[in-house]
């Protein structure tokens, strides 16, 4: 009987979307080193043609932007839900993968933009030096009108943490997480809205280790959940903050893509 009672709060659980953005030319670059180690390259000469090639803040590549184009399409007409809020952050590959997913959703869409839904250590320069990188508020409100809030953002600086002069301490990954998480928890009483939060790899897989409550998973260094670009993993969460997973890493909707 207890497990009878249970099912009308259970009934009331939001979907709370974790898509991970599309290709970025760092990740090319990555897949290009990785295929030179498999063909007799020495892991210390791949990092450092890595570390040469690789843009602070890079792009999508022209894959990523099919990727999200059809991710916006696939999942635009799959999720059942009155309103779409897309979350997204101030990283440009996040940005653009917001933007090719919105232009191709149909129904009702909020744009939210995030300054917390950055990649964990934040951006910080290939050289190693001191040097603001990233954009600003003001560069991002210009570059993408079709963002309708902004969270999060402290006007009295000129740029966000996520320009880092050095890596995001570990303190500060896990404090940004926790806040994240509790966010999420708090939209379980929105039934009638998808929330699909655009991130990034790392990020996601702490983020999901967060939300499941599983042990060990502030002390966890390394991922725990791995995601290709624009898989989808949707999860369910509950009045009293409980989360279930409907789906893991879905690339349903690469299905049809083209290879570049």
């Amino acid at each position: 009987m207890d497990k009878l009672m249970a099912v009308p709060e259970l009934s009331r659980a939001t979907r709370v979307v974790l898509l991970r953005h599309g290709e970025s030319e760092d990740n090319v670059v990555m897949e290009r080193v990785r295929e030179r180690v498999k063909h007799g390259a020495t892991v210390p000469s791949a990092i450092k043609e890595y570390m040469r090639e690789r843009v602070e803040d890079p792009e999508l590549s022209a894959k990523g932007k099919q990727q999200a184009e059809l991710a916006g399409e696939h999942w635009g007409r799959t999720w059942d839900t009155n309103t779409v809020e897309l979350w997204c952050g101030p990283m440009v590959r996040n940005l653009q993968t917001m933007r090719e997913m919105k232009k191709r959703m149909k129904r009702c869409v909020k744009v939210i933009c995030r300054r917390d839904l950055y990649e964990l250590q934040g951006v910080v320069s290939k050289k190693g030096l001191k040097i603001p990188t990233g954009l600003s508020l003001d560069e991002i409100s210009s570059k993408y009108p079709e963002i309708d809030v902004f969270e999060g953002f402290d006007n009295s600086s000129p740029r966000a943490p996520w320009n880092q002069k050095g890596y995001e301490p570990r303190p500060a990954q896990l404090s940004r997480i926790d806040s994240l998480a509790s966010s999420i928890r708090s939209m379980a009483t929105r039934t009638h809205t998808t929330i699909v939060v655009i991130s990034h790899g790392d990020l996601q897989s702490h983020l999901v280790a967060n939300l499941l409550r599983l042990p060990n998973a502030a002390s966890n260094h390394h991922r725990t959940f791995y995601f290709k670009n624009t898989s989808v993993t949707s999860l369910r969460v509950y009045p009293k903050g409980d989360v279930s997973v409907e789906e893991y890493d879905n690339t349903l909707h690469l299905s049809g893509a083209s290879k570049m």
